[in-house]
């Protein structure tokens, strides 16, 4: 027994050096010290404590100090075999590879190939050169084709389908069908939001691939990521978005370190860790990127719901002001703009994502809210937008095989198809008069808009 205990108190000295190491040496002093560290601080010293009284106690007491000993070891595995399953089946850990980048924040590595596994799913997911999900391709469009660029997050990029049943890989092949020649690129990266996806089209994949479409898929975990993004960002002098803070020498070495196990695979630690941290800060400061998109964060979806009281304007217009930033980018380049708008699971139906939910919304409170969608719908009226709203086609979807995954949050390859064929009916328009003009030997763009596609 006296060897276990010198190896537990062995284990829990390196951990809390490991902990004293990062937060003194690697971290700035503004990120010293926070609740979380001081909690794990205060836990391993205690156990390192009770460690050398069991063992100055032994000679005296050993049945006592044994049996005490038992009793917490079998706590603690029976606590890590229920936080591991906990993990394996519902955290949404499988996120693909990306490398942090001042331009855009995060994006995906151009020219790998990952694979992921999970109760709901098993695809490959392949990153082309150009660091858009799918097939390789020339940035220099053919003569006579009509190129649309996809931007979003995770249900752009198709996290939990392969390659082929994304729905920008679905659209192209709906469009093939009618003789159409559109390409359609998709540039969704996990955890986008307008922000980055404004970032990502004028930094490099408008002047890239020269689109002569762009559709921002806008998604309901927007609102909230859209703050936590801004506060890692560096504004010029008149205020506007130009670049990212890079991560500290802490957050870049979390790959391979605790934290990145914790959070991939522990989901009660995980879910405890957050809620430590939060007690350190005011409800609106626990609005942070590692938060909101690395946690199952709590508020993320609260907007969605009847009982929402929070005064979200200031929200709504970091949202709005990147959205028109994108809309005046095509505007001054010839580039027509869309605008979509697509519901969580728990926004279509009570059977729909039936597990996965109660990682976001708490069991009897999900009384959900159309106030979001019309915000958003009242916002493209007022400002001339085309704005696509799939909500009604998804609510009224009545097939036998789900839309969304039972664990994960995203879109079924049913889902996905759903998605597409929407597109393709609103969409059409845009093409048409192009396609027209280049078999008339006139390569233009289109001259005309309208905005009441919501009744699409």
């Amino acid at each position: 027994m006296k060897a276990i205990i010198y190896m537990a108190l062995s284990v829990a000295a390196l951990l809390m050096a490991a902990v004293l190491y990062n937060e003194i040496v690697l971290d700035g002093p503004a990120e010293r010290f926070g609740i979380g560290s001081v909690v794990a601080v205060g836990v391993l010293a205690s156990f390192i404590v009770f460690g050398l009284v069991s063992l100055r106690t032994f000679r005296t007491r050993p049945t006592l100090i044994q049996n005490t000993w038992l009793a917490l070891g079998s706590v603690a595995l029976t606590y890590l075999a229920v936080d591991a399953t906990a993990g394996y089946l519902l955290l949404a850990r499988l996120s693909p590879p990306t490398v942090p980048d001042a331009h855009v924040h995060h994006r995906l590595i151009p020219g790998t190939r990952s694979e992921f596994r999970s109760p709901d799913y098993h695809y490959v997911q392949s990153v082309n050169s150009l660091g858009l999900r799918g097939k390789e391709i020339e940035p220099q469009k053919d003569e006579g084709t009509y190129r649309m660029l996809m931007l979003g997050d995770s249900f752009t990029m198709g996290k939990g389908v392969r390659d082929d049943e994304t729905f920008s890989a679905l659209l192209e092949r709906k469009m093939a069908e009618s003789g159409r020649s559109v390409q359609v690129l998709n540039a969704g990266v996990d955890s986008y939001t307008p922000l980055l996806s404004y970032r990502q089209l004028v930094t490099r994949l408008g002047p890239l691939l020269d689109p002569d479409l762009v559709v921002l898929n806008f998604d309901m975990s927007d609102l909230v990521q859209e703050v936590a993004y801004r506060r890692v960002s560096m504004t010029d002098s008149s205020g506007d978005v130009v670049g990212f803070i890079p991560p500290s020498p802490r957050h870049r070495g979390q790959g391979r370190g605790v934290r990145r196990f914790v959070n991939n695979h522990l989901y009660l630690t995980r879910l405890a860790q957050f809620y430590v941290g939060e007690l350190g800060s005011d409800r609106r400061d626990s609005i942070s990127v590692k938060n909101t998109v690395e946690l199952a964060y709590p508020d993320l979806l609260t907007h969605t719901l009847a009982g929402d009281s929070l005064d979200r304007s200031e929200q709504w217009q970091d949202i709005f002001d990147s959205i028109l930033k994108i809309r005046e980018y095509c505007k001054d380049h010839g580039i027509d703009f869309v605008l979509t708008v697509y519901p969580w699971a728990h926004q279509v139906s009570d059977d729909e994502w039936a597990v996965g939910r109660y990682r976001f919304l708490r069991r009897g409170e999900i009384r959900v809210s159309d106030r979001s969608i019309e915000r958003l719908e009242a916002f493209a009226l007022r400002n001339s937008i085309d704005l696509v709203n799939v909500f009604p086609a998804f609510r009224a979807y009545d097939g036998e095989l789900p839309l969304y995954f039972d664990n994960d949050l995203h879109w079924t390859p049913v889902g996905h198809q759903l998605m597409a064929d929407e597109l393709a009916r609103a969409l059409s328009p845009f093409v048409e008069p192009y396609v027209h003009c280049i078999l008339g030997n006139r390569p233009v763009r289109r001259e005309f808009s309208f905005t009441n596609l919501s009744a699409v």
